[in-house]
């Protein structure tokens, strides 16, 4: 079935951003190894990319 990690992608996403998964939309590559996803909203950051913000603002 073709999608189907897109799809495990997108839930794992929703759960470390804390957005319900309609709030992430696939731009391209949803049957490519390669992809681009928008997520709106995020009320949450993964600590490796709150870690980066954090040194690049200083």
């Amino acid at each position: 079935m073709r999608g189907r990690a897109t799809a495990h992608l997108v839930a794992f996403l929703a759960g470390e951003f804390d957005v319900p998964e309609k709030a992430i939309t696939v731009v391209f590559g949803v049957y490519n190894v390669n992809r681009q996803l928008r997520i709106a909203a995020p009320k949450r950051l993964p600590g490796l990319i709150a870690k980066q913000l954090d040194a690049a603002s200083r």
